[in-house]
């Protein structure tokens, strides 16, 4: 990948941490990487994002019965993927109580 070490590290603690914070207690978080141009990581947990806040979800301040949450753990994980050249998305499924996050950031390539 095409990046900055410090920047994916605060980038991915924030997207892991909301997705942690958002799952259901005994639920399972799963971080995944596809192989393919731009490089794709995948953080899924159950729990959907209220839909009221889903088109808002990567703005600055945008939180929902979050105890003590500010609303800049997406707007900064965004503004992260942005200053890569990367770009970030939401998916949520209401049938599978499902959100899905995905990061594309630019493949490495010799001469770059």
């Amino acid at each position: 990948m095409l990046g900055d070490a410090m920047l994916c590290y605060s980038l991915f603690q924030n997207l892991i941490k909301n997705a942690c914070e958002a799952a259901p207690e005994n639920s399972r978080v799963t971080v995944s990487m596809s192989d393919e141009t731009p490089l794709r990581i995948v953080i899924q947990n159950k729990g959907a994002v209220p839909a009221a806040i889903r088109e808002r979800f990567f703005d600055k301040f945008v939180t929902h019965d979050k105890q003590g949450g500010t609303g800049l753990g997406t707007y900064s994980a965004r503004l992260l993927a942005e200053a890569q050249n990367g770009t970030i998305s939401l998916k949520v499924s209401d049938q599978e109580f499902q959100t899905t996050v995905t990061v594309a950031l630019p493949r490495y390539s010799e001469g770059t």
